[in-house]
């Protein structure tokens, strides 16, 4: 699971800077819970902070200073995934400056996962007015429907992590 957000981090932090990018990721079979995603989160997230605070030290090494940074720079807020979700049911969105986490049945993990896409995209279509207004209408109609299914699917059940 950890190599797969840092891959994802990595692929976006390489996009066209000035555009909106939004990544996802769907797991099979790991995470078990929300608690574990959380620990591999938190894992990582405390590993990208200690480097970074090794990046500080003046008097290192130039090939150490190197291989930090391209360690840590795809894995700033901005290009971790926004919605990891695991087929089992645990989900870590990401919100503003933290991760927040809930827990929904199995069977409904799939289309807690598309619904969260289908927001993502329509909020931009509606921000940037990508789109004209009949349409963006009907994509937030469609987006209510799936938040309202999405607040009776899914339940909150650990702490904000913050990244």
């Amino acid at each position: 699971m950890r190599d797969a957000i840092k891959q994802l981090a990595e692929s976006r932090s390489e996009c066209t800077t000035g555009q909106t990018w939004y990544s996802a990721l769907f797991s099979y079979n790991y995470p078990n819970s929300s608690e574990t995603l959380r620990t591999v989160l938190d894992l990582l997230i405390t590993a990208r902070n200690e480097k970074t605070t090794q990046l500080q030290d003046t008097g290192l090494d130039p090939a150490v200073r190197a291989r930090l940074q391209d360690e840590v720079s795809p894995l700033i807020h901005a290009h971790l995934p926004d919605p990891i979700v695991s087929e089992k049911g645990a989900i870590g969105i990401k919100a503003e400056s933290v991760y927040q986490f809930y827990e929904c049945d199995a069977g409904r993990a799939a289309v807690v996962f598309v619904s969260e896409i289908l927001t993502a995209v329509t909020t931009e279509l509606t921000r940037t007015g990508s789109i004209g207004y009949p349409l963006t209408t009907v994509l937030a109609s469609a987006v209510g429907v799936h938040s309202r299914f999405l607040q009776a699917s899914k339940k909150q059940v650990l702490d904000d992590l913050p990244i």
